[in-house]
């Protein structure tokens, strides 16, 4: 009992230390895009913190390593996704052959006030993947000296469809820098303290999951909790997908 009241304190002291960190996280990365966010977007920049505060309470709850990864990526793409390319455009009529080609659009950074590499790949490179999902096309981007960003497409598609996809991939891009509302910066601005504070959550080990019963046979006893593990992380995946489909973005230092 005594190493289960110890244990107890010393997570919630432990998560008493995430939550600051993602508070600091939060202010210091508000602080350096000061400069883009209004006064109409102060509302929107709070509901985001409450939003992660809300998205860290639930991953603190569930101390399983699948399972939170689970939860963390459904409430990122659930809260901080961007609208645009949450959709799914619909191709022309595919006709003639299929074609492999190779775009590359140039972006001088000077016309920007922010780090116009970072906005487009996003935290963890997510929003450079939701813009290859939106589009159907593989960017990669580059950094070009001080001044200039490259964005390679790559596309394959059917002949009438490979400059739509081009296209799409153009439109994504444009909207990411527009950044119309603060929309992207906010919610890559929450989806980055969200990751932050996933990395300093308090991991459990199968010792101590174990240790809190007072089971003479260890090995039966760690064979029936990872099986009780896969079910729960079976179950969470599968009630997520349900939730998503009947309902229903912080970003580094700019």
């Amino acid at each position: 009992m005594k190493f289960m009241f110890i244990a107890c304190s010393h997570r919630a002291v432990t998560m008493m230390i995430v939550f600051k960190l993602a508070t600091e996280q939060i202010e210091k990365i508000a602080c350096a895009c000061g400069t883009e966010l209004t006064m109409g977007s102060q509302e929107q920049f709070e509901e985001k913190v409450k939003q992660v505060e809300f998205v860290m309470d639930k991953l603190k709850t569930n101390r399983h390593r699948d399972v939170r990864w689970i939860t963390r990526e459904y409430y990122i793409n659930k809260f901080f996704g961007l609208q645009l390319l949450k959709t799914n455009p619909k191709p022309p009529m595919p006709s003639g052959v299929v074609l492999m080609k190779h775009f590359e659009i140039t972006i001088p950074t000077c016309n920007y006030d922010f780090h116009v590499f970072r906005r487009i790949v996003g935290p963890a490179g997510s929003t450079v993947k939701a813009i290859e999902r939106f589009s159907g096309t593989k960017v990669k981007v580059t950094i070009l000296g001080s001044s200039t960003v490259q964005v390679g497409i790559d596309v394959q598609d059917y002949e009438s469809i490979v400059g739509w996809r081009f296209d799409k991939a153009q439109e994504a891009i444009n909207y990411v820098l527009e950044n119309k509302n603060s929309e992207v910066s906010l919610n890559q601005m929450a989806e980055h303290a969200v990751r932050v504070g996933y990395q300093n959550l308090p991991q459990i080990s199968k010792k101590y999951r174990l240790s809190i019963y007072c089971f003479n046979r260890a090995d039966e006893v760690e064979m029936e909790a990872n099986e009780e593990d896969e079910k729960q992380t079976e179950l969470t995946a599968i009630s997520m997908n349900s939730n998503n489909k009947t309902g229903d973005k912080f970003h580094e230092n700019q």
